[in-house]
C-alpha cells in the first residue's frame, strides 16, 4: 500500500455549508488552515459529515483575527473515510479561505 500527500485547492468559505474536502479514499487530515482576509475578527465553524453524523472540529465561538490564520486541527490528525465531507461556514461570505492537507491511500 502506498500513499500520497495532497492539498486541496483553497476554497472561499461562504455563509452556509461550504465543502472544503471530500475524499474518494481513506486518509488522514494533517492540517486544515483557515485564513481571514476581512478587516475584523470573524467566527468560523468547521465540521465533518460522515454519513449524516456531524462531528464539529471548531464552532462559531472561535474567532480568527483580521489578517490571521488558524490551523483548526491544532497539530492533531483526523482520519477521513471515503465519502466523508469536511464543511466550513463563516457569517461573512468570501472573506475566509480554507485548505486541507492530507495523506491518503493510493
Amino acid at each position: 500500500m502506498s500513499g500520497l500527500f495532497d492539498s486541496q485547492p483553497v476554497v472561499n468559505i461562504g455563509t452556509s455549508a461550504t465543502l472544503i474536502y471530500a475524499p474518494a479514499t481513506d486518509g488522514v487530515g494533517m492540517s486544515c488552515i483557515v485564513a481571514n482576509a476581512h478587516y475584523a475578527a470573524l467566527p468560523v465553524t468547521a465540521w465533518i459529515d460522515r454519513a449524516g453524523t456531524i462531528m464539529y472540529l471548531i464552532q462559531g465561538g472561535v474567532r480568527v483575527n483580521a489578517g490571521d490564520s488558524l490551523d483548526i486541527l491544532k497539530g492533531s490528525k483526523v482520519a477521513f473515510k471515503a465519502g466523508d465531507k469536511l464543511y466550513a461556514s463563516c457569517p461573512v461570505a468570501n472573506v475566509m479561505t480554507g485548505i486541507l492537507s492530507a495523506y491518503k491511500d493510493q
